[in-house]
């Protein structure tokens, strides 16, 4: 973890990235920091999530790398409202960072340490809405793997928002791929998990499942102070029926619950929109007073032990403690006391350990110091998703081995801890159990106050226990024999490592002093199965020193056993005891010494095969390499870019498992591979389980120029540019330069589009498009006194419609424009309509014979062609009114009106 002193504040004040101004520090997590930032950019407050040294810095970064920016990208794809969106992310100063919305309220687990246990609405409320946002997700192929209440946050609406996707799943696969371990949260990781390092759609709601019981009772299904006893109940327990706990929680939600837990992944829903289905069901269906029911009281460990398999730890009881110290158990089916052996086979799996002793009520007897020490192991303090363990049930076993189909553990944080992947063989045989001797022990801290007898098959209690300077193989007594009167555990034997004459050693069979602090009786070590009774001695508490206790005188080569008892100590004192045949020992020395050589060659034997087929070479395949991809020498190797066809008949012949997603690449030919997890050369992947992901190329994204693109009255023709956008094509080129006028298409409208409309390509392939400026404009010109002629080719030019007008013109000669509907210098655009009138020159007319016609007639006549009629009379007078003669000729064309515009005049003569 970066270093968070006074005198470095790591991000905070800093600008990171040019963008994000670092506030203050919010949380510390199992992999990374949490602080408030500003985007100066868009002026919001954001969450930057820091990763940690141990991932930006460990020996796995470049692999973390690449799973944390591919499942960034992931989870930044999904839009839902119930998922704390990610909005960037980058590196600072070698530490990997997130930027996601800012959430401002709390995370469940505040919620349910303040409320304690939820009423069946409120769960409701929360998982419904938790569902909602795991559809969302499942939907878009993306898994969470880390479902639990520090990752549920719970926003100023109180609505849900969960946090952390795929941050988890990069983490584990960058750890998994190169050291076998896996990481999650012990109290909510589904079953395949846990055996398979196999992250599920239905592991999640085995997450949800969990959480949602946990509202409900207000504890975990599974609870211990040891990680490995909740993983493997997890395994091998069913969840506890909450209807066993409460019978009268509403049917329908118990169901519910059960469904989302079921151990096998099948049998629960297929995903979060099919469990979505039957929440609203469920809703629907209950009445107001199911919706507000809530346990009174959290369930009993005895109401829950009871829905537990046969692997419960016993609780304490004087009527079994002599049996569970030789080796025996409480088979939970018929109540009866029986040997390890049977009990095993009776249930298929390991034995527990049992408890230790009840001690009287008051607690006397038990020794101040161990009191303590159980009391500071019992108040474990919890952090973020750390549970308060309590000890209803342990993992049991067997000395230097783990449990079979178990991993073993690494604690690692508050809320993570490490798993390796367990060795079990293909035929699912239990892995070889070593022997006693080589029990690990933890750092000394105090005795145990209940450890059993020890042997190749007796269990060892997961608790700390101290290791003696040197130690033989302790000896367990006969199931036959008879125990001490009163004594609650067998009789440890040790074989003395020195003789026990050494000189200035004390005597073996002299009693010790009691303690300063208790009465003791202090028993010699005796031969193998051999027995020592107390006389009329009270029930006694044990002790387990393997050192010599305060105030006694008992040699380091002659270890003893102490019991603290209620009687008076001067009993063990006065005791009877058999002086040791000192040759027979050492004679029996040797031979135990020869003995445990050959035992240990056989073990170290069978250690390296168990090694060699669980954890070394036999057990893991790696990943091979593509045949088309070359690889510098010395470098690190992926298959990146080689085809699938061949890569995946290599893995078929290797037997390696895979799966397949495919999806559009543009820089990755199609039917080639993209990424594999693992996806380094040579990676493991483990025989019984390991998965290869393998991602393949379907090639670019190919999209369709619209058909009706060149359509200016269609949606997609009238703005082209957004059309092809739209359709997919992310190079759309537009310059506006390129533009032309059209008198035809609109403006704006697509001229022309390369590709041509209809055609199929990739979605980056540049698309050419030319728009519309509409009609040009276009400067009327002068055209009056110019010819026809000449005005039609000018207006011709300029794209104008004009409308031809003729008019007579006394002072316009024929052919030459006489006027227009535009002046000069005006402005059109091309299609724009003119009228132009073209002069047809002087009106003629062929006057008429109106000689001998009375001139009323002939006047009329003459004036109905336009002309001016004068009469003129002779000296004789008008005497019948005839016309006797015509100024203008009849047959005569004459011009109707002169240049000035007057009418032509005609006289008629009278007589």
């Amino acid at each position: 973890m970066t270093d968070m002193t006074p005198a470095n504040n790591g991000p905070i004040g800093e600008l990171i990235d040019g963008r994000y101004s670092v506030v203050r520090r919010i949380a510390d997590g199992g992999m990374a920091t949490v602080y408030e930032a500003t985007d100066v950019r868009l002026g919001r407050t954001v969450a930057l999530k820091m990763m940690h040294t141990q991932l930006a810095q460990g020996p796995h970064r470049d692999q973390f790398i690449r799973h944390f920016r591919r499942e960034a990208r992931s989870a930044a794809r999904i839009a839902n409202p119930h998922i704390v969106q990610v909005y960037d992310f980058g590196e600072w100063r070698g530490l990997d960072f997130l930027v996601m919305e800012y959430v401002d309220g709390s995370n469940l687990r505040y919620e349910m340490a303040r409320q304690g246990r939820f009423s069946v609405e409120r769960m409701l409320h929360v998982v419904g809405e938790t569902l909602d946002g795991l559809a969302a997700a499942h939907r878009e192929g993306v898994v969470h793997r880390d479902i639990k209440p520090e990752n549920i946050l719970l926003n100023r609406r109180g609505h849900v928002q969960i946090t952390d996707f795929g941050l988890a799943k990069a983490a584990s696969q960058a750890t998994m791929a190169t050291t076998g371990m896996l990481l999650g949260t012990a109290s909510y990781l589904a079953p395949e998990m846990i055996e398979r390092n196999l992250a599920t759609k239905q592991g999640d709601l085995y997450s949800v499942g969990v959480m949602a019981w946990e509202l409900i009772c207000g504890v975990v299904p599974f609870e211990s102070d040891n990680v490995m006893t909740v993983v493997f109940k997890h395994v091998h327990d069913d969840i506890p029926d909450l209807k066993t706990i409460y019978p009268d929680i509403p049917e329908k939600v118990s169901a519910f619950v059960r469904h989302l837990t079921m151990r096998a992944p099948e049998a629960r829903p297929k995903d979060a929109d099919a469990a979505l289905e039957e929440y609203h069901a469920l809703v629907q269906a209950l009445t107001p007073g199911q919706l507000a029911w809530r346990a009174q009281q959290a369930p009993s460990p005895q109401a829950v032990g009871s829905t537990m398999s046969g692997l419960a730890g016993l609780v304490a009881n004087p009527a079994t403690d002599g049996a569970a110290a030789r080796g025996m158990a409480i088979n939970p089916t018929t109540g009866q006391v029986e040997d390890i052996a049977v009990a095993t086979a009776a249930t298929n799996e390991t034995p527990a350990v049992p408890a230790p002793p009840a001690s009287p009520a008051d607690g006397a007897g038990r020794n101040g110091a161990a009191q303590a020490a159980a009391d500071q192991a019992g108040a474990k303090s919890t952090d973020g998703a750390a549970e308060q363990m309590v000890d209803t049930a342990r993992i049991p076993r067997t000395a230097g081995s783990r449990p079979a189909h178990m991993p073993t553990v690494h604690e690692q944080d508050d809320d993570t801890a490490q798993y390796d992947t367990p060795d079990t063989p293909a035929n699912g045989a239990p892995t070889p159990t070593p022997s006693a001797s080589d029990t690990p022990y933890d750092t000394p801290e105090t005795a145990p106050a209940d450890t059993p007898a020890s042997g190749p098959s007796a269990p060892v209690p997961p608790r700390s226990v101290p290791a003696p300077p040197r130690r033989s193989t302790p000896s367990a007594p006969s199931p036959a024999a008879p125990l001490p009167d009163g004594i609650v555990a067998d009789a440890f034997t040790f074989a003395s490592d020195t003789a026990p004459d050494a000189p200035g050693a004390p005597s073996t069979s002299a009693p010790a002093p009691a303690p300063s602090h208790a009465s003791s009786g202090v028993l010699p070590a005796t031969e193998p199965g051999a027995t020592t009774r107390l006389p009329n001695a009270a029930p006694l508490q044990r002790t387990t020193l393997f050192d010599t206790p305060s105030g006694t005188t008992a040699p380091q080569d002659s270890r003893t056993l102490v019991y603290a008892a209620s009687s008076d100590a001067e009993a063990a004192r006065d005791m009877p005891t058999e002086p040791i045949d000192r040759k027979a020992a050492k004679k029996h020395t040797g031979v135990k010494l020869a003995v445990t050589l050959l035992l240990t060659l056989l073990l170290l034997a069978g250690a390296s095969a168990v090694w060699w087929f669980f954890s070394g070479p036999g057990s893991y395949n790696e990943l091979p390499a593509a045949s088309d991809v070359e690889c510098a020498a010395g470098a690190q190797c992926t298959v990146e870019g080689a085809g699938w066809d061949s890569y995946r008949q290599t893995l078929d012949d290797l037997g390696i498992v895979y799966q397949v997603t495919e999806r559009n690449d543009d820089t990755v030919a199609a039917g080639h591979i993209i990424s594999t997890t693992p996806s380094t050369v040579g990676s493991h992947v483990s025989i019984r389980g390991g998965i290869v992901d393998v991602v393949v190329s379907r090639g670019p994204v190919m999209v369709t120029v619209p058909s009706d693109i060149l359509d200016a009255s269609s949606a997609n023709g009238s703005d082209p540019v957004t059309a092809l956008t739209n359709a997919g094509f992310t190079n759309v080129v537009h310059d506006g330069s390129n533009d032309q006028y059209s008198l035809t298409v609109p403006e704006g409208a697509a001229i022309s589009v390369d590709p041509a409309p209809g055609t199929t390509v990739d979605h980056n392939t540049q698309v050419t498009v030319v728009l519309s400026r509409g009609p040009k404009p276009v400067t009327f010109p002068d055209v009056v006194g110019k010819t026809r002629q000449d005005v039609e080719k000018a207006l011709s030019d300029d794209q104008l419609n004009v409308t031809w007008k003729e008019e007579y013109s006394d002072s316009v000669e024929s052919g030459i424009v006489i006027s227009a509907s535009s002046s000069a210098g005006d402005t059109l655009h091309w299609g724009d309509s003119v009228t132009v009138t073209v002069s047809r020159g002087p009106e003629m007319a062929t006057v008429p014979n109106v000689v001998g016609k009375s001139y009323d007639d002939a006047a009329a006549t003459l004036s109905a062609l336009g002309f001016q009629v004068q009469k003129k009379t002779t000296i004789l007078g008008d005497w019948t009114d005839q016309v006797r003669q015509q100024s203008v000729s009849a047959g005569d064309t004459v011009r109707i009106r002169d240049t000035n515009g007057n009418p032509t005049v005609i006289e008629l003569t009278v007589v």
